[in-house]
Order: C-alpha cells, then structure tokens, then sequence
C-alpha cells in the first residue's frame, strides 16, 4: 500500500489491525501517526503509546497492545525500530499477529526492512520510500491549495529541487513562503527566491554543472556564496571530493540503475537522476582526474601540508583548467 492509499482509508474511518511503515522518508511516517492519532484518538493521554521497540521487553509490549481504549474510538500504539525474531513472532507474540485486537491500532515504524513482519497476513505494509518529483509537486500544489494558493507545477519543482526532495524540508519552506507572502492568490519566482533555502547539495550540483559548461565564473560566485554565507572549506572541500566521486562512479555504471547506484553510493535517486544529466559535459578521463586530483589534495590538507583554504581553491581551479 502506497501513502497515498493508506491515507485515503483513514480519512474514511477505515483502518487495518497492524500497520508496517518502511522507507526513507520520515516526513511521511510522522505524518501517518498524526493522521491516525487524529482520527481515532480522542485523549491521547489515556489512549497513545509511542515506545522504542529495541528498548521494549516482550512482557513489556503485550500489555500495551491488548488493552483497550480508555475514551477514544480506537487506541493507537506506536513501536519504533522492532525487529522481532521470527521464533518471537510464532510464539510469544503470536496472539498478536494471528488474533490482533480490534480496539487496538498498532504502527510499527521502522527504518530498515524486515521480512518476518511483512510475511504476516495481519501486518498491511505502507510504503514510505521517497516521493517521485511528479508526485511531489502534485503534493506541494496541493498543500497551497488548501490555503487558497496557486502555484506553478515550475516553481513548486523547483521548491522541490532545492530542498533534494525531502519532505520534511520542503513542508518547513511552504510554511516560510505561506508567512512571507501573506495575504496573497498566487506564488511568484520571486518569493521562491527571496525564501526557500537551497540544499548545500543543491548549490555543489549547480556549481558542478557551470564547470561542466565551462561557465568558470558562475560557478565561482556559488563558491563565494556558500563561503560566504558561513560555510566552512572543510566542509565545502570534502561536499566537492565526494560529489565527483559520485560523478565517477554513476560515470563507470552506465548499466545500473539510479535505485541500485543510489542505494551503493548512499545518495538519493533525485541525486543520480541530476548527475546522469551532468555526465554528458565531463570525459571518463578528466573525471579520473579530478578525483585523482581532490584525493591528493584532501591527503595533503590533513597531513598539513596545505591549509584546507588553498586546497578548496587550487582543487576547483585545477578541475576547471585540466
């Protein structure tokens, strides 16, 4: 089951005994708890759990899970990070799994997957992997919608670009550009500009494509930007090292897939898609290059042998000149 779905059947009244939320994007299993608790808890007080599983004794989550609601339609149990073994989940939790309570809305969230849990025919998986750019733009479209906003499927893209994708992030900027426009119909260009905080990721991707382009000066001046802004070089150095790095590696994978390369370089999918787009300006070899180039650099910056100033200049400047 998609977000989408599960949240269509709560919205309905509708919701399954036992809930298994998985995927990166943690805006969305927040918002789960939210939706349920909305809808089926009256007093939170009396009638919400939230334990962390890899803290919780067996003999400590029965109790949670087979009492009933105190005041409220439904009580809601939430269990972070539990990953039960399967004999565990066979015998002293089988009653659980098998007879689930009807009284009883139990959310498992979890950051890593877990097969025993979804083999059980009471558990509904919701998938929370990390939304489709298209998807993400109906959302954002939707969210200025609800407070009467109009804006360009363009510029709330590009809302979505500049926080990488996140959910979470891109909530905070509706909400800054929400206050910063105040009264008006309609989102402008210019109040994107003016509000939303472009991912440090964001801003080496546009300063890697103006290289690439051989646009020298404007990738310059988003350096200056970011160093001016209060970013440190040592950060900014180590963000350019393992950018191209990323570019190598997407480079010498043409055959695997943005998921697999996403997964391999601990990146999202919305990064690879980006730098497969970039790959066209750079040679396999001037990437080797400038690698080679940043690693040696990077050696010497924390071997003292070059201040991390003169290292984040002469790397770029070797990059754009080689």
């Amino acid at each position: 089951m998609d977000f989408t779905e599960f949240k269509r059947k709560i919205d309905g009244g509708d919701a399954d005994y036992i809930y298994l939320f998985e995927g990166e994007e943690v805006f969305l299993k927040e918002n789960a708890i939210v939706a349920l608790k909305d809808k089926f808890v009256a007093f939170a007080d009396l009638d919400f759990v939230s334990v962390d599983g890899e803290d919780l004794s067996i003999e400590g989550i029965l109790p949670l899970v087979t009492a009933f609601p105190f005041m409220s339609q439904k009580r809601s149990v939430v269990i972070r990070e539990f990953y039960p073994k399967a004999d565990v989940i066979k015998g002293a939790l089988k009653d659980v799994f098998t007879n689930p309570s009807p009284s009883t809305i139990i959310a498992i969230i979890n950051s890593k997957p877990h097969d025993q849990l979804k083999k059980q025919k009471s558990v509904t998986l919701v998938d929370c992997r990390r939304q489709t750019p298209a998807v993400i733009v109906k959302w954002i479209k939707r969210e200025f919608l609800n407070k009467s906003v109009d804006i360009d499927p363009d510029l709330a893209l590009k809302i979505a670009e500049y926080s990488l994708m996140d959910m979470t992030k891109i909530d905070n900027e509706i909400k800054k550009i929400s206050a910063y426009i105040g009264n008006a119909s309609v989102v402008t260009a210019d109040d994107v500009e003016a509000v939303v905080s472009k991912d440090s990721v964001y801003h080496i991707y546009k300063m890697t494509d103006y290289i690439g382009q051989r646009n020298f000066n404007k990738a310059i001046l988003i350096m200056e930007e970011l160093l001016s802004s209060g970013e440190a070089p040592q950060k900014l150095f180590s963000s350019i090292y393992y950018y191209y790095r990323q570019i190598f590696h997407v480079a010498l994978s043409p055959e695997v897939s943005d998921k697999e390369l996403a997964s391999m370089l601990g990146t999202m999918e919305f990064v690879i898609s980006k730098i497969k787009k970039q790959i066209k300006y750079f040679k396999l070899k001037s990437l080797k290059k400038a690698v080679d180039t940043l690693s040696e650099l990077d050696f010497q910056a924390k071997s003292g042998g070059v201040g991390i100033d003169s290292a984040l200049m002469l790397g770029v400047f070797k990059i754009m000149t080689e």
